[in-house]
This record gives C-alpha cells, structure tokens and sequence, in this order.
C-alpha cells in the first residue's frame, strides 16, 4: 500500500453536457400487453432447469408510469448536478438527476476511463418508457427492460463507510411493484475498485416477478475481448424474427461462422451472450483490450447472470452506435450482470422480503497473451488467477458482511432529491395502519412531494380527488389496490362521485385485468363529462378486444372533442391517425394530418403513419420525401423505415409495368434500391434471417 493513499472524498459539483430536451410526459395511460407471459423458443440443447421463468412476467408494462416519448435531436449544453466519489485511484462520477447513472470511471494512475463515457445525452426510444441514453453504468430492476427512472431523478444521499469515509447512497420508491430499493457506493482510501451494495425490498403481502439487470457500458475497439469463467452460453440467436435461445459451447458459436463469438468485430449483427457461469464458480465479468488492460465486474453469489451485448458490424448495429451519442470513431458494448440467467425471464420474490448483494467495478490487468488467447479456459483462468490476488474472494465476501450491516445505518444529508412518490407512500402507510417495510435508511423527504402527488394526497385526507377541467391532463396514474379501495370508496359520497375519479377507476380496472368494470367506469365518465381522455381509452380498449369499427368511432369522438375543448396532444394525433389507419380509414387519416400544427405534422410519430397512408394510398413522392428525414423515434429492431423504402420502390416499379408486385419486382428493388444506413435500425442484414 503506498504511502500516499489518504483521502476518499464526495462532493457535488456541476456536470456539463450536451443534451436534447426531454419534453413534456405523454397524458395516455399505456395498457400492459394482455400475456404477461412470453412465449420464447428455446432450444432442446438448453437445460431443462434453465428452461422454467424463459419468458416469465416479461411482456410489456409501463403503468403507472406515463411515457416519455417527446424530444428531439437538437443538443444544447446542459449543467447537471453531479456527485463526484473520488479517491487517489478512482473518480467516479454519478448523475442522480439521470437515474443514478454513473457516467464516468476514470482510472487515475493509468490515465484511463474505463466506462464509455457519452457527453452527448441522446435520447432514442429503447428504454420502458421510450427515452433512454446510453454510456456508464445504469441500474435496471422491477420490470424487463431499461428502467422506469432511467431519465428521471433518484435521491443521492451522504453516508459514513467502514473507514468512516464519506460514501454514497442511491434510492427510490418503485412505483409499478412497490419496490423500495438502495445502492449503497463505497471507495475506501486504499481501495482499487469502487463498491456497489445493492438492497431491494418487495413491500407487497404478496409475492411478486423481480427483476435486476446492472449494465455496464464500455468502449470498443478492434482488439476488445469479453472473458467470463463459463464453458458454454445462451444466446439470442439472430436467425429469429421472434425472440428465441440457442445454446452454445464457448467461444465458437455457429451462427458467426465458427468465429470468436467474445470479440465484438466478429459479430455480423447485434448479439446478445449469456454466460453460463458454474453454481460454484466466483461471479465475475471482463473487458479487456489486447495489452491485457480494461474494465471488471464481480459480484457475490446473487448476481449469477452475465450478459455481453455487441452491436455488431452491421450498417445498422452502427447507425444506432451514432444514434446515441454522436459521430464518434469508436462504439461501445455493454457488460451486463443479473438476478437470472438471462434477462428474458422475472424471479419469483416473496412477499415482504429484502435482498441484497454486492458488486465490485474497477481497472483490472493480467497477462495479455493468455488473455487473448485461442485457449479459452486458459483465457478466463488467466484472469481469474489475477482477480484473486487483486480482491481475494474471501476479502471480498468478508467486506459485503460489512456492508450488510451499514446498509441499515441512516444518512447523514441528503445531496440531491428524488420524486415524490416514495414520500406519499409513507403517508398512504401511515395513513392505512399498514406495517412500514420501508426501512430507516431509506429518506423520502417531504420537500421532494410536488403537484402530482398532492393530488393524490388530497384524496387521502380528504376522501376524494380534487376534480379538474376535462380539457387539462389528466395526471399521473395509480393502479394498486390500496387506491383503487380509496377511489372506489370516493365514489360514494357527493364530491368524489364524478368524471374525473371514474376516468382514474377505468385505468386501475383494465390494468388489472378487468376489462368489463373499465368499460363501465369510463362510459360513467363520459355520462358526466364527456372528456378526451375517457373516449381515447374506450377506443384504446376496443382496439385492443379487436373490434376496429368501435375503436375508429370512438377516437373520432376524441378527437371531436379535442378540437372542440382546444386540447392539443401529439400523441392523441399519433394515436387517432394509427387507429383510423389499421381500420384502414385511411382519406379520414390524412384528413386530420392537413389539419395538425406544423409541430405535430413533423412529429415521427405522426410522419411515419403519414408515410404508410401515403402507401395505401400510392403517393410515391409524398413518401419518398417524408423517408429523406432522419429519425430517433424508432424501437430498437424496428423494421418500418426499411419495409417503407423497399414498399414504395416496389409500387412504383409495378405501377411502371402495369403489375401487381411480385417476387421478381421485390428482388429488384433490393438490388437497385438498396436501403440507405440512415434508415436501418434493424442490426441484421436479410441472410441471417429465418421464418
């Protein structure tokens, strides 16, 4: 230990970055996809007892969450408040306003930042709620996919290490499963490695699919090479449309050519790698460059899942690396580590229980021959070999005792506030006589309470929810029993019985599966007070039962009455002009396009389905301009840009030979049309595909 090593210090100082502005919340409540079990196809090589939560409680959910799906791609210079851990050999760099990412690990003796450190925040649509960036290390749990607070604050708190150093501590109240979570971060003076103490607490009487997913972005380069101590993998095999497992020995996987499937060049499209690590095996995951250098992640036991994700050398693996961030030589790729297998899958946890677990990040170096070479296990014991002199396992496990018991201690100050809704929870606790899970060391401030929630609050002590003009937002949602009992017991008495509560109930009742008591509760709104909302959701529900004709009425009236109270939604646009579409209305659709704000008619959202109507309707140049525009709207895979461009080149050749479009006609638009790469979100060209 050197004689220097003297300090560990956090403070908050201002962070500069370039930016889009992430605009207001989208007001419609975004339905939970009807199976929330998914059915994957799974290869008869994966073991059968690997084979049991594949799939699991993993279909969509956003509620009560809205979406946040309005921003666009002009970048400004933004300050954020960001916490600064640092010591003489790490200064990690955390922004609470952004989910608690840490956007920066740099290395100080060696000079060297360990993370993909993304200065330019660009938001595309890949996360829960549609916004997500990507770069440095973030925190996914409760439901698949990127979190909920991914874009939005979290609380920061100062607390005391085992050294009696200023440490970090990271919460938030989860509002979907009711998840009351903490990530406690130490750097010990004489520490290499900054330490991660996670503890998540399922509050519910009942039991509940968990999910955690830590993802690590790291840099890219041709000589990059991921090592964890597994023989064999699952992966998404690319060959699918639909979402399904292969299983492989490691490192040859076939679908590469018999390539090294741990170098991220190799890959000829976006992959996702799940190691196998053995039950008995120490829990650990490398970056590592050709000089033996890079990035490392370990953990205790709980966390038995790795995952690396390459985007490939695919036009469309790039496009999105440029997509979210900015042109820039060199990509990323994600080191990713979790409560399962695989991230395709939900745990059971049971009612009113807490884990906890431990992870390690840090600058890591071994011999770069043996790292690299063709010998697999002489690869990744290589590392192992070095991993146990740099953090010997039994240190390590011995110092996540430590962290056990200091994760109970309270906080000393808060930094930076989170959102308000853990702080209405302990009202709704105190306020219900139920028993308080959430423990001490956990701070909702009251300070952090704002509009949204006082309005709920106002329902607690008063019995019911203060109504509102139906032509403004409705709000935020609920959708968990505790307040449907409260909205249903307001619609008792005079002050509670109105459009506004009914508009609340129908959400509540859908999202839990009662389709029969929404539709009622919604036509008791529109008896009241006939609103946009309410008529959107019937249509919302009709659409969703199927029946298009009912669902098209029923937007229309939505929009009627959206033009009539003056409210202006773009995604109520989007929405109206999708359903219309699909019933294939499609003269009605382009009808209420002419009459959007310039605003809304350059939307992507509103554009794209422009662009199919134009289809449909064989409006070749219409579409052919509307495809010069570049977008960040699109899902991740998403095909509509690239079907659109070969459609359209299609239907113009048919319309020059006086045929209807035929494979000979398609084979010709592929080969004198190529797609352009600006349009390809895709990250797998057609070869690999299978039906």
């Amino acid at each position: 230990m050197a004689d220097n090593i003297k300090f560990t210090d956090l403070r908050v100082e201002p962070y500069v970055a370039n930016a889009v502005e992430l605009k207001d919340e989208n007001p419609l409540p975004i339905f939970k996809a009807i199976d929330q079990d998914v059915k994957l196809r799974l290869s008869k090589d994966i073991p059968e007892d690997e084979k049991k939560y594949k799939g699991w409680q993993i279909g969509h959910r956003v509620l009560p969450y809205n979406l946040q799906d309005v921003y666009d791609r002009q970048f400004k210079q933004k300050v954020f408040d960001s916490i600064v851990l640092e010591n003489d050999y790490l200064k990690v760099i955390f922004l609470p306003q952004l989910g608690g990412r840490i956007m920066s690990m740099y290395y100080k003796p060696g000079k060297k930042e360990l993370l993909d450190h993304n200065t330019y925040i660009q938001l595309a649509n890949i996360a829960l709620r549609k916004a997500w960036f990507s770069g440095g290390i973030e925190w996914n749990l409760a439901q698949y996919g990127h979190h909920y607070n991914t874009i939005t604050p979290v609380f920061a708190s100062r607390i005391i290490g085992p050294d009696n150093e200023p440490a970090l501590r990271l919460y938030e109240w989860e509002r979907c499963k009711r998840i009351a979570w903490q990530i406690d971060f130490y750097l010990p003076p004489d520490s290499k490695f900054l330490y991660a103490h996670a503890k998540v607490i399922n509050t519910n009487s009942f039991e509940i699919p968990m999910y955690w997913w830590t993802t690590a972005a790291v840099p890219e380069t041709e000589d990059t090479r991921v090592i964890c101590p597994a023989d064999d993998c699952i992966f998404l095999d690319p060959a699918y449309k639909e979402l399904g497992f292969d299983y492989s020995k490691l490192p040859y996987v076939k679908f590469m050519n018999n390539k090294d499937i741990t170098y991220p060049f190799n890959s000829p499209c976006a992959t996702a790698t799940f190691f196998r690590i053995p039950d008995s095996q120490r829990k650990w995951i490398a970056s590592l460059t050709s000089d033996g250098n890079g990035f490392i992640e370990v953990s205790t036991k709980e966390l038995w899942g790795r995952k690396m994700y390459f985007w490939g050398v695919h036009q469309g693996g790039r496009h999105w690396q440029q997509i979210l961030s900015h042109p820039r030589e060199n990509g990323y790729i994600e080191i990713q580590m979790g409560l399962a297998r695989t991230q395709e899958e939900c745990i059971p946890m049971p009612a009113e229980t807490s884990w906890n677990w431990t992870q390690v990040f840090g600058y890591f170096e071994c011999d770069a021959k043996k790292s690299h070479g063709k010998d697999w296990q002489s690869a990744y014991k290589e590392v192992e070999q070095k991993l146990n002199l740099a953090l010997p396992e039994n240190e390590f496990n011995d110092f996540h005792e430590k962290l056990k018991v200091l994760e109970d201690q309270k906080i000393v100050d808060v930094l930076s506030e989170g959102t308000g809704w853990g702080a209405l929870e302990l009202k709704n606790i105190e306020k219900s006589g139920r028993k308080n899970l959430i423990p001490e060391s956990i701070y909702y401030t009251e300070s952090s309470i704002s509009k949204e929630q006082k309005k709920w609050m106002h329902l607690l002590n008063n019995g019911y929810l203060l109504p509102q003009k139906p032509e403004e937002r409705p709000g935020s949602w609920m959708i968990s029993s505790d307040w449907r009992n409260l909205l249903e017991e307001s619609t008792r008495n005079t002050k509670g019985n109105n459009w506004y509560t009914w508009l609340f109930l129908g959400v509540v009742y859908l999202e839990n599966d009662e389709a029969d008591n929404a539709k009622i509760a919604w036509e008791k709104s529109v008896e009241m007070e006939p609103s946009v909302w309410a008529y959107r959701n019937l249509a919302a529900l009709e659409k969703r039962n199927g029946n298009l004709d009912n669902a098209n009425n029923l937007i229309l009236k939505s929009w009627d009455l959206a033009i009539k109270q003056g409210v202006k939604e773009v995604a109520l646009s989007a929405e109206c002009m999708e359903i219309l579409y699909e019933n294939k209305n499609y003269d009605k659709a382009i009808e209420i396009y002419d009459k959007l704000p310039k605003e809304f008619m350059n939307d992507e959202r509103v554009l794209i389905l422009r662009g199919k109507l134009a289809l449909e309707k064989n409006q070749f140049d219409v579409l052919n301009e509307i495809l010069k525009k570049d977008y960040v709207h699109i899902e991740e895979q998403g095909t509509v840009l690239v079907d659109l461009w070969y459609k359209m080149w299609e239907g113009r050749r048919a319309k020059e030979l006086g045929s209807e479009v035929n494979d000979e006609i398609r084979d010709w638009a592929r080969t004198m049309h190529p797609h352009p790469g600006r349009l390809d979100f895709i990250g797998i060209e057609d070869k690999f595909r299978k039906e």
